[in-house]
């Protein structure tokens, strides 16, 4: 075992640490009930490794910031059970294992603790489905099905891949439930690349009704049909809710529809539109956004909260009653808008649901800086859809541990679950040397030496080895291939 401290401080942290060596991970794994999630969603038999203990070690490597090479050469690799690498590779590459049917479970496990905590009673906020994409980009080219596609933030086209992603917000706290990964044939068909660079893609052969193959036809997907997908299995697992939100890009009438058949118009949809030529019926008359602002802007209402001037009018797309807010500020020169269904909202009502939609573009942001989503390297997309799953696991361990306990935001939390893995990795260190202790007193005792152990003959071979581990640590800053074993 390749145990070593390097200084003997961790020692003296370790024991005055207010919590014992139990990790965050640890302790919600089993709470989310991770382990029999991962039995149900795969038959997949790894040499003698369990799946729960596969999941648990990828878990684990990704809080610390690990790869599965990276995390062999580590300390940490001595805390699995299932200790090889390409156990865990084919564990991530193959496309019998339903990812999204492993995070679904996990997301109605993390809504069944919540509402079991007698202190979240009190939460009476709206519950919302949020709808919003961002750019997972990539740099190699042979990755599976990947093309060039266009990068909102930058205004230009990116290698890589489009995440499209549906979030639930329960009143507190934000977690994503499904998502689906896309790419972007472009103008010319071609995916901004030459023919030989899509001939040298990796390509992989998958059953025909595998998880794996109805991942990769989502590919070419529109991302429209692909939100209509999610919100049926959202419907099916029984998530409640009360609105869908969305931005501009996605706020149409076919999604719009589609949600009022579905939840026969107990769910409301609150978007922003695009300033475009979809005309609005008002008064019998159909007009476009502008249109509307040139005939009814001229004496607008006016909100201190939002600083923002509107317009509130009664309309119909296509048919269907909705609302609209035309709004404006005074530092900006166009006008924007909101559509709702919920026909009961008044503007500061659908402003303040609307700006929920923003705790999307929070969990990108977390889940990019702390958990490295969209930097894995494999070619294989199903390797892909895998580790972009355990890092929206990981999202909701990290936001269960935040609501109930004293972190204030996500980056803290995960800080705390990276020292709880060192501590857990010290631990083990502690031992080893325990070990060896044992062992130098049984020589004593067998060499028929009359030496009684007591706490002083303990005390003193205590200090004869923090100086010596001490001195090797002195040495060990000039020459850094001595170590303490």
């Amino acid at each position: 075992m390749n145990v070593k401290i390097d200084k003997i401080s961790e020692i003296s942290s370790f024991f005055v640490t207010k919590d014992q060596p139990c990790s965050i991970l640890t302790r919600l794994y089993r709470v989310l009930d991770l382990g029999k999630h991962s039995k149900s969603v795969s038959k997949l038999k790894q040499q003698g490794s369990s799946l729960p203990e596969l999941l648990y070690g990828l878990l684990l490597l990704r809080i610390c910031g690990l790869t599965v090479y990276a995390g062999s050469k580590k300390d940490y690799w001595n805390l699995l059970s299932c200790q090889g690498r390409d156990t865990f590779y084919r564990y991530l590459n193959t496309p019998t294992t339903s990812w999204r049917k492993l995070l679904y479970r996990i997301t109605l496990s993390f809504i069944r603790v919540c509402a079991s905590q007698k202190s979240d009673q009190s939460t009476s906020g709206p519950r919302c489905l949020i709808f919003d994409d961002t750019l997972l980009p990539k740099t190699g080219k042979k990755a599976e099905g990947i093309t060039k596609v266009y990068d909102h933030v930058v205004g230009k086209m990116r290698l890589g891949y489009k995440l499209l992603g549906m979030v639930y917000f329960d009143g507190t706290s934000s977690i994503l439930s499904d998502f689906s990964l896309h790419h972007e044939p472009g103008k010319k068909k071609d995916g901004g690349l030459s023919r030989q660079e899509k001939k040298e893609q990796y390509k992989k052969s998958r059953p025909d009704k595998s998880y794996g193959q109805l991942r990769k036809k989502e590919l070419s997907m529109s991302k429209i049909e692909s939100m209509k997908n999610m919100l049926c299995r959202a419907f099916k697992e029984k998530i409640n809710v009360d609105y869908v939100l969305m931005d501009s890009w996605f706020t149409c009438y076919d999604l719009i529809s589609h949600v009022v058949s579905l939840w026969k118009k107990q769910v409301h949809v609150i978007g922003r539109c695009k300033i475009d030529l979809t005309k609005y019926e008002v008064h019998g008359k159909k007009r476009t956004a502008q249109e509307l602002v040139l005939q009814y802007g001229r004496n607008p209402h006016y909100c201190r909260k939002t600083k923002s001037s509107y317009i509130r009018l009664k309309a119909k797309l296509n048919g269907m009653p909705v609302n609209l807010f035309l709004i404006h500020y005074r530092k900006h020169e166009q006008w924007t808008m909101i559509l709702t269904t919920d026909l009961s909202l008044r503007y500061r009502q659908a402003f303040e649901l609307y700006q929920i939609r923003w705790n999307i573009e929070i969990l990108w942001k977390d889940c990019k800086k702390y958990l490295e989503l969209g930097k894995y390297q494999g070619r294989d997309l199903d390797g892909q859809i895998a580790d972009c799953t355990i890092v929206f696991i990981i999202h909701q361990i990290l936001t269960l541990e935040k609501r109930f306990s004293y972190y204030e935001t996500i980056g803290e939390v995960f800080k705390g679950a990276q020292e709880e893995a060192c501590i857990l990795t010290l631990w083990e260190r502690i031992l080893a040397i325990i070990y060896r202790m044992i062992n130098e007193y049984s020589l004593l005792c067998d060499e028929g030496n009359e030496v009684q152990i007591n706490q002083t003959i303990f005390a003193s071979f205590i200090r004869k080895e923090i100086n010596q581990e001490t001195h090797k640590n002195e040495i060990g800053e000039k020459n850094k291939h001595l170590s303490f074993f």
